[in-house]
């Protein structure tokens, strides 16, 4: 069985240093004319400008006739052009802004190198702190004279930026079966990082653990897979929202690729060079944002789509462009149930031969004198088979006293959240 754990606290206290440390900030709240940088497009097609907001630097994006990242925002002020970013380090950029549309806000620090990153943003329709991670390859930035560069181009109408601040990060690094992962100790994320040139199995985790704590994979970062001669297969885990520039660059063993409904970006020169790529894969059920030279040889490949969505892709500028796109007919796995037996979770699915993927989440609060237990855990879990679409999820609410002494020592405590966890994780 393949699990998925992670389980929320409301409240904890807190355990040794701080995660993470500001080390630049900028307010452009009331920002003059005169102070505004410059916003410039390099992209043919594209008509955007910048302007002064009551709070902040208003950047629109009138219309474009392709999708792109363009217009760029090139900031720099005092002490953050001074700063000296670490290879192998870890950071986070947190942008306070209103976004007009849903879209990918791609930022890129640049310092004798650069290095880019991004964040696929919901609209809410007011302001919205949105975060950047960037972890920074080894031997990557060279000097100092840090650059801070901001991509809004998928936003059609008036971003408005309010404030950036960049955080140094608590970070780690574990590598598994060649390829090697930067953990992210604040908000237990990982990212892919760099494979091997050995690697011959792209076998992406959805979770890591290290140091007894779970990380969730989220991204692909760029150039992460390089030029692998080896690769012939690749597995990207429900868990990776984002598949970064060049990520599979020059892999030319691979021949079927399979995005999971997961994806929401594929970024520019993700699979260029994959010669021997036939088929895609796609599960999502509105097409991710695709660059459109992700793939450079996109019309020799099938793409393959759900069902009730060929129509959707075909008429998804630049997915419309591949050789051919074909139905997916398969059967969806049946929604799966959560039963309590002897103070132990069970799931069962009327589609035999299912791996259950699953989340915990409990409300945990201290006070100093202890841990206070919650009243219930809320379950939510899903089912997947190969050759199948994935269940729905079935969420489900269970409460902590059919459960609450899983030790059986009679008491009732913090012991028994270790016990649960340690049962549902099957050990």
């Amino acid at each position: 069985m393949k699990k998925l754990f992670t389980l929320f606290t409301v409240a904890m206290i807190a355990i040794g240093a701080n995660a993470q440390t500001l080390i630049a900030e900028k307010d452009f709240t009331g920002i003059a004319e005169s102070e505004l940088p410059d916003v410039s497009s390099y992209c043919e097609g594209v008509n955007a400008y910048g302007s002064s907001d009551a709070n902040g630097i208003a950047i629109t994006v009138e219309s474009q006739t392709r999708q792109t990242v363009c217009p760029l925002i090139w900031l720099w002020w005092p002490g953050f052009d001074a700063l000296e970013l670490k290879s192998n380090g870890c950071y986070k950029m947190v942008v306070t802004a209103k976004f007009p549309t849903d879209g990918r806000l791609v930022m890129s620090l640049l310092s004798g190198d650069s290095w880019q990153s991004s964040a696929y943003v919901n609209a809410t329709g007011g302001f919205q702190e949105v975060e950047v991670d960037f972890p920074i390859p080894p031997m990557f930035f060279q000097g100092e004279n840090c650059g801070l560069m901001i991509i809004c181009g998928d936003f059609i109408g008036t971003t408005i930026l309010k404030k950036v601040q960049l955080y140094e990060m608590e970070d780690a690094i574990d590598k598994i079966d060649d390829i090697s992962y930067f953990l992210n100790k604040d908000n237990k994320t990982a990212v892919v990082a760099k494979a091997g040139e050995s690697c011959s199995d792209g076998d992406i985790r959805a979770t890591i653990t290290h140091d007894g704590e779970v990380y969730t994979v989220t991204k692909i970062l760029g150039e992460a897979f390089n030029g692998c001669p080896y690769l012939t297969s690749v597995t990207i885990p429900n868990t990776v929202t984002e598949i970064c520039g060049y990520a599979f660059n020059g892999c030319n063993g691979i021949k079927e690729i399979t995005i999971p409904a997961s994806v929401k970006v594929i970024s520019s020169g993700a699979f260029r060079g994959c010669y021997s790529l036939k088929r895609v894969i796609a599960l999502a059920e509105t097409p991710p944002l695709l660059s459109e030279d992700a793939f450079d040889n996109i019309g020799n490949v099938i793409l393959k789509v759900p069902d009730d969505y060929v129509d959707v892709y075909k008429a998804a500028d630049p997915w419309n462009k591949f050789n051919e796109i074909e139905m997916m007919s398969k059967e969806k796995c049946e929604k799966p149930t959560v039963s309590v037996d002897n103070g132990k979770l069970n799931f069962s699915c009327a589609t035999e031969g299912v791996e259950y993927h699953y989340e915990i989440l409990a409300s945990i609060k201290g006070d100093g004198n202890g841990v206070r237990l919650p009243e219930k855990f809320k379950i939510s879990v899903y089912a997947s088979k190969d050759g199948f679409y994935d269940s729905a999820v079935e969420t489900s609410e269970i409460p902590v006293s059919v459960v609450a002494d899983a030790n059986g020592d009679g008491v009732v405590d913090a012991a028994d959240i270790v016990k649960i966890v340690n049962i549902i994780m099957g050990k």
